[in-house]
Order: C-alpha cells, then sequence, then structure tokens
C-alpha cells in the first residue's frame, strides 16, 4: 500500500477523505460555517470538514507540481478559508503564474491574470506585514504579464516605489533595477521627463547606497551598477554623450564583475573614439576591457576601428597605410579568441586589407613578405609586411 500511495495520487486522496471524514461525526452537531463566515481559521461544522479535507489534497498535489490538479481544490480553500493556511496566498500565486504561463487565449490569460493581481491584494489585506514584499513581487508580474502602456509603467512604477519605502534596505535589489529600468523606459518614450528621470535616480541612488551600507550583499553594488549602465545607455540614444559618459565612469569605478565591467569600458571606448575622436583614450579601453574578458572578441574590434579611424602614423602615404595590418591583425585576433566574432569580422578583414601598402613600393624601401615592421606614435604596435 506503501507504494501505492507514493506512485497513486488518487489513492492518497482516497485516505484523506477517510481520515477527514472520520471527525465529521464529532463536528455534525455543530452549525456550518465558512472560516470566512465565521472569521475563523477552518470554519465550523460540515463546512470544516470540506476545508481540511481540500486544504490537505490541493496541498498533497501542489508539493507533487500537480497545480491543474491543486487548483480547483485551493479554490475552495481561498474562498472559504483563506486563513486555513499562511501558504494559501504564496502557492495561489505560483499556481497562478502556471496557468497564465500555458494559457494561449488572450482573454483568458487576462482573466487569470486579473485574479492574481487579486490574490495579491489579498496577500496584502491578510498579511499587512508582507506588504511590501507583495507590491514588489506584483509589479514584477505586471511587468511580465500586462500590456507594456505608459499606463500600466506608471502604475508599476508607483508600485514598486511603495514598496521600497515599506521594506527600505529589505528590499530586493532586483527590485531598485526595475524601478529604474521601468522609469528609463518611460522616459525614453516621453511620459517622464528629463527632471523626473533624474530625480527617480537621485533616490534610488540614495536607498541603494543605505542598503549597500548596511548590508553585506554584493547584490545591492550590482543593481547600482545596472542602474548607471542603463542610464549611460538612454543618454547615449539622446544623442547627450557626455552625461552618458558621466554614468558610464560611475558603473565603471564600482563594478567588481569583470565580464560587465569589460562591456562599460567598451562601450566608454565607443563614445570616446566615435563622438569625440579621443582615440588613444579609446585605445586604452580597448586594451582593458581586453584584459577584464581575455576571451572577447569586442576589444579588438573596437581596437581595429580606433586605428582605422584615428590620425595615421608615419611620413608618407606608404608609411600611414601600414596601419592597416595592424587593422588588421586586431580583426584576426578578434575571430581567434572568440570565433563567434568570424562571421562579423571577416568582411572587414577583406575591406581593409585593400588599403595595405603597395608591393611595388615596399620593394624598393627593403619590405619584404613578413618583415617585422614598427607602426610609432600613439599606436605604438610591431606587425608583419604582407600583401
Amino acid at each position: 500500500m506503501d507504494a501505492q500511495i507514493v506512485l497513486n495520487g488518487t489513492i492518497v486522496k482516497k485516505v484523506i477523505y477517510l481520515l477527514i471524514g472520520g471527525v465529521t461525526l464529532l463536528l455534525m452537531p455543530a452549525n456550518a460555517q465558512t472560516g470566512v463566515a465565521s472569521n475563523s481559521k477552518y470554519g465550523h461544522g460540515a463546512d470544516s470538514v470540506e476545508c481540511l479535507k481540500c486544504l490537505a489534497i490541493y496541498q498533497h498535489d501542489f508539493k507533487n507540481k500537480d497545480y491543474d490538479a491543486a487548483i480547483v481544490y485551493w479554490r475552495y480553500v481561498f474562498k472559504n478559508c483563506p486563513e486555513s493556511s499562511v501558504n494559501n496566498v504564496p502557492r495561489g500565486i505560483v499556481m497562478y503564474q502556471y496557468l497564465i504561463s500555458k494559457e494561449l487565449n488572450p482573454n483568458a490569460k487576462s482573466a487569470l491574470v486579473d485574479t492574481l493581481m487579486m490574490i495579491y491584494e489579498a496577500g496584502i489585506a491578510s498579511r499587512p506585514q508582507k506588504k511590501g514584499e507583495y507590491l514588489a513581487a506584483m509589479a514584477q508580474d505586471m511587468q511580465a504579464y500586462l500590456e507594456n502602456t505608459a499606463e500600466t509603467q506608471k502604475k508599476i512604477l508607483k508600485i514598486m516605489e511603495e514598496s521600497i519605502v515599506i521594506d527600505k534596505d529589505h528590499t530586493l535589489p532586483v527590485t531598485y533595477a526595475n524601478y529604474m529600468n521601468v522609469s528609463v523606459d518611460l522616459n525614453a518614450s516621453g511620459n517622464l521627463s528629463d527632471a523626473a528621470l533624474l530625480d527617480n535616480y537621485t533616490k534610488v541612488s540614495d536607498w541603494l547606497s543605505e542598503a549597500i551600507q548596511k548590508t553585506a550583499n554584493k547584490e545591492f553594488a550590482k543593481a547600482r551598477d545596472m542602474i548607471d549602465y542603463s542610464m549611460a545607455k538612454l543618454f547615449y540614444g539622446k544623442g547627450n554623450f557626455n552625461q552618458s559618459l558621466e554614468y558610464l565612469d560611475a558603473a565603471i569605478k564600482n563594478e567588481t564583475n569583470s565580464i560587465d565591467k569589460a562591456n562599460y569600458v567598451c562601450m566608454r571606448g565607443i563614445i570616446l573614439s566615435s563622438k569625440f575622436n579621443k582615440y588613444p583614450d579609446a585605445k586604452k579601453c580597448a586594451l582593458d576591457a581586453a584584459r577584464l574578458r581575455p576571451n572577447w572578441g569586442e576589444p579588438y574590434v573596437l581596437l581595429a576601428n580606433v586605428y582605422a579611424q584615428g590620425p595615421k602614423c608615419g611620413d608618407d602615404d606608404f608609411e600611414k597605410a601600414q596601419v592597416y595590418w595592424v587593422v588588421v591583425d586586431k580583426l584576426i585576433k578578434a575571430k581567434t579568441v572568440d570565433p563567434n566574432y568570424a562571421e562579423r569580422v571577416n568582411g572587414s578583414i577583406k575591406s581593409y586589407s585593400k588599403y595595405f601598402p603597395k608591393k611595388e613600393e615596399a620593394f624598393f624601401r627593403n619590405i619584404n613578405e613578413g618583415t617585422s615592421v614598427s607602426i610609432e606614435c600613439w599606436i605604438n604596435e610591431t606587425t608583419k609586411a604582407r600583401w
């Protein structure tokens, strides 16, 4: 029988019916009344028996991840005796997230989302001490399931701010990041002014600074860096490159993850070279990013572009054209360390190879195939001649 119980959920449910049914005679004399009606945990009389039965069955099915079966009995519990377990709301949230994820009909999915929001509201009403936590989770599900309109985003922003104010340094780092992501999206769509965006950034920065000081959770610092990077990208898109660099520099200064830091440093190099013509500084960014993330092709692509676009070194056209040997060197390096870049750089290698110095003139300069050539001034690289 034990093996059957493990394997057969139906047998388990029959056992539950029998066990709970055994106490029915003791409770029958009392007037039947649900937990909601009697303001009690399980209710009275036959209704309390039904509550206990449905509670036990849905909990069993939930633990087995049979959410389709569990939800039937959960609904009875949630409607009639919601206080029978502190887990009714959290488990209901999990099950409705599951139902939403597999629902294909838009109208049916919308109704499920409405119910999910109602469950959050019920959780806040029954457990006010968890209001901040429920608000943050509600906002995250609103982002996931509701249409991404400005009106929805404004509601999400308001809910997240209330959550942060309530929970303060107990707020999850992802909530801070989401708060600024929504602010950035609203600003990009013209539904939040630059002044309001900067005000939100200042608030989040202050909240995060306080959380970082009070806790050892490194994720708070990570959230701060992600926010600075998001602001950098936003202002880059607006054409405000100086402000973009300010936020980027803040992200670089604080970031401890080498992969993310390499991303930020590369973006800084792109801005310095393409928007400010600061090629030596951009070169340094490329080299720093390559040290931070050795197996990434992007720093070498950046370095190639910087050399190709920057001022040429040399006294004549032949010497100035030698830089294209170095440009191709870096593109080859990009696909060598990171094969994913092969398709991207192969075309550039072919294009830049057309600008190599002329073989005929090299003969008169005593430069042959494979001769080592030094490119001086700000480039300061050594390459080999080829045609």
